[in-house]
């Protein structure tokens, strides 16, 4: 604590429920109590529900965390955190302050609390539960009702009362612990088994956090409200009439809205706050090995439900494809883009009878798109054409000679347009492997060198609403901030997405930097060495060009001119593309790069035992 006088202990303790968002955020948390405020770890108690799963008991074993196992408490929920105070008043030391936490909480510092004599929260961000039902309940409880005071957010007028926490932080001296975990339990079994006299049913989850009003109000506690700087929310960072902007933020509480990647949002317009928000991802970064980022992730993945367009897909498919014929291998190719994707397709639509001569085919189809690529599959998803794309990729399996035993789809869009698939769309996906030995690959590549090229290419594209970055004038950085351009980097989120489609989905990654595209899928395929390398098809284009494209870019020109336009300036680098200086992200670029791959980088190694051999040079 900054208060240099007290000599007693601050212990903070949390309780872990049983699922993986709970262990990845207690793998943060902990990262941050000792490595970011220099906590001890026999200062760290992490109270686990019955049942939480072994590896995560495990971890804490093997790096020395204090842990016990809690039973459910009422809810089972919400209410498990009232359990913890009883674990201090039988171990603890009666000197040593308690700090309670949740666990989607990130400390920067320590937090300062100018009087350790009162317990302390943050008043709640919202007026929840209404001031109309903190007084129908203060009245049944027969307790004087404490101060009116305005919310940490202005909601027109709302207000709340003055001991209504927010649940994700409680300061208590210990001088009150043993008082208030008898108090705390004895109004919460109160107000738990009078639901009626919350009149919203919604806020019956705060049966926690009022519980503990009642219990310091009964109890003649004495409280303070901490600033918001101790308890600052992410999720509506720019909000809060208790922020100090002449103190740091101490704490961030995000309230499980982590980002994909597994970082604190950076969504404020203050730039003080935005900078702390920064920094904090930071220090994230610097966790040397997560054990959860990569079962997280994989429980965010929602479940496919079947639909009915699903239904009338397979019934189509089995209408169309005989009984009788052997399952063929359908191998979708999705990119990623800017990995030799279109060199990769010109090849193969240019060979197509001498991949058929070696057992694969390459479907031809004449489309409006200058690659030979399968773009339909996309659009056909994308607008739920259940009965077309049946009927499309039965053709393409009748039409296969008797020695093809393979065939081969390739559209980067499987990649671009993967997060915009509807559950009706990726129900029709979970329909294939009933049909077919499905496999995915996808080429990745250099983050830092993917972004480069990524964002050039979206400086190439003429405008389309609903792709934020498509021939807009804007930096790399800016481009970075953007959730649907970045998004793009979650390679791990792709994987992940496509395994829990369907247990017989193999989903196959290759490394971009290890050899040609065209080699590799040879190689897998096997196939013979290709004859002739083609050309390289898509020019990277210089970094002085790119201030080009964004001047091209501020004239909003309709698709036709812009395309012919930005071929127009690829021309003229074409011959001196090579000797010209090639754009490169800036040091700020490449670090946030490296910090939204981070976690992936890590899981890669680990449970993947993908090693690309990617270091910090651009590929």
């Amino acid at each position: 604590m900054h208060d240099e006088k007290a000599r007693r202990k601050l212990n903070f303790s949390f309780v872990v429920d049983q699922h993986p968002s709970f262990y990845f955020q207690s793998e943060l948390l902990l990262h941050a109590l000792i490595e970011n405020c220099g906590v001890n770890k026999s200062q760290i108690i992490v109270q686990c529900v019955l049942g939480v799963d072994n590896d995560f008991i495990s971890f804490l074993n093997n790096n020395n965390i204090q842990h016990t196992i809690i039973k459910p408490y009422l809810d089972g929920k919400y209410c498990n955190k009232i359990h913890q105070l009883e674990y201090f008043v039988k171990h603890g030391d009666p000197q040593d302050d308690v700090i309670l936490i949740d666990t989607d909480v990130y400390f920067l510092s320590l937090p300062r609390i100018s009087n350790r004599a009162y317990v302390a929260g943050k008043i709640v961000d919202g007026p929840f539960p209404l001031l109309s039902t903190l007084k129908n309940i203060y009245k049944a409880a027969e307790i004087s009702l404490p101060s009116i005071v305005d919310p940490d957010w202005f909601f027109y007028g709302h207000k709340t009362i003055d001991n209504n926490f927010n649940g994700g932080f409680y300061y208590i001296p210990a001088k009150y612990i043993n008082q208030l975990n008898t108090s705390w339990k004895v109004w919460a079994k109160w107000l738990y088994f009078r639901p009626e006299l919350f009149e919203n049913p919604q806020f019956f989850i705060h049966v926690d956090q009022v519980s503990m009003g009642l219990a310091l109000r009964d109890l003649s506690i004495p409280y303070v409200a901490l600033p918001a700087n101790n308890n600052f929310p992410t999720h509506r960072p720019d909000k809060c009439r208790s922020y100090s902007k002449d103190q740091p933020v101490s704490m961030f509480h995000y309230h499980g809205t982590l980002t994909r990647f597994g970082n604190l949002n950076v969504s404020s317009a203050n730039k003080k706050i935005k900078a702390e928000i920064i920094q904090a991802n930071e220090t994230i970064c610097t966790l040397k090995k997560s054990h959860f980022y990569s079962s997280w992730r994989r429980a965010q993945v929602k479940p496919v439900l079947s639909t009915k367009k699903a239904s009338r897909f397979r019934s189509k498919l089995r209408e169309l494809l005989p009984e009788s014929s052997p399952r063929k291998r359908l191998i979708l190719h999705a990119g990623t883009p800017k990995t030799g994707t279109t060199s990769l397709q010109f090849y193969f639509d240019k060979n197509r009878n001498y991949l058929i001569r070696h057992g694969v085919l390459y479907p031809k189809e004449v489309s409006k798109s200058r690659a030979p690529k399968h773009q339909w599959i996309v659009n056909l998803l994308l607008n739920g054409k259940a009965l077309r794309l049946a009927t499309k990729i039965s053709e393409v399996v009748l039409s296969t000679p008797k020695n093809v035993d393979t065939i081969f789809f390739s559209t980067e869009g499987l990649f671009n347009h993967h997060w915009d698939f509807d559950p009706i769309a990726r129900s029709l996906l979970q329909v294939l492997p009933e049909f077919f030995e499905l496999e995915v690959w996808v080429f990745y590549r250099n983050p830092i060198a993917y972004m480069e090229s990524f964002y050039i290419q979206n400086l190439k594209n003429h405008t389309v609403p609903q792709y934020p970055v498509y021939g807009k004038d804007i930096s790399l950085m800016a481009s970075l901030n953007d959730p649907w351009f970045v998004r793009h980097l979650d390679y791990l989120g792709f994987i992940l997405d496509w395994q829990c489609l369907h247990k017989n989905i193999k989903v196959r990654v290759f490394d971009h930097n290890a050899g040609s595209t065209i080699d590799q899928v040879c190689g897998q395929l096997r196939l013979p060495a290709p004859y002739y390398t083609p050309p390289r098809l898509n020019v990277r284009l210089p970094a002085n060009a790119i201030t080009e494209l964004r001047t091209l870019n501020r004239l909003n020109l309709p698709s036709d001119e812009k395309w012919r336009a930005v071929q127009s300036l690829i021309d003229v680098y074409k011959s001196s593309a090579k000797a010209a200086e090639p754009f490169r992200a800036t040091e700020e670029e490449r670090a946030a790069i490296k910090h939204l791959f981070s976690f992936q980088k890590k899981a890669f190694a680990g449970e993947f035992n993908f090693l690309p051999n990617w270091d910090d040079s651009p590929a």
